[in-house]
């Protein structure tokens, strides 16, 4: 999705827990000839998403676009009667309000500009249980 967004002619903030993998990216966008900047953030802490969102003002000065499309949290996978509550809250807080902490932010700044789009994606798990192991995970992407 971002290498398509960098060949349509955006400029970019790749925010991934995986810094390695938005480096990655980030260098792949360069190489088509476009602006990327990659930034280490956890969804699932909300006060790395608000100094997450700081970035681009400073970068560059507005946000166009947020592609919400964060994925789930690094969680044993295991059957629901066997699965701690904490494991789901987990979920939660990485995939729904993670999320809506994202929207949160970016939508204070559209609102003050008067344009923006919101992209969520989510999964097929969201409508169908992927297997039992999975519960958490579909219950998360079905709130989103």
């Amino acid at each position: 999705m971002s290498l398509a967004f960098a060949e349509a002619g955006a400029e970019l903030m790749l925010a991934d827990i995986n810094e390695t993998g938005a480096q990655q990216t980030a260098r792949e966008i360069e190489t088509l000839g476009r602006r990327a900047v990659p930034v280490r953030c956890d969804v699932s802490e909300p006060d790395q998403i608000r100094a997450l969102f700081e970035q681009p003002d400073d970068e560059f000065g507005r946000i166009d676009v947020l592609a919400n499309v964060a994925g789930g949290a690094s969680i044993e996978t295991r059957p629901p009667e066997e699965t701690p509550l904490e494991d789901v809250a987990a979920f939660m807080q990485s995939l729904m309000f993670g999320r809506f902490c994202c929207c949160q932010e970016v939508g204070r700044r559209m609102l003050s500009a008067g344009k923006g789009s919101i992209i969520k994606i989510t999964s097929i798990a969201g409508l169908t249980a992927l297997g039992r192991s999975h519960a958490p995970y579909s219950m998360a992407m079905r709130l989103i």
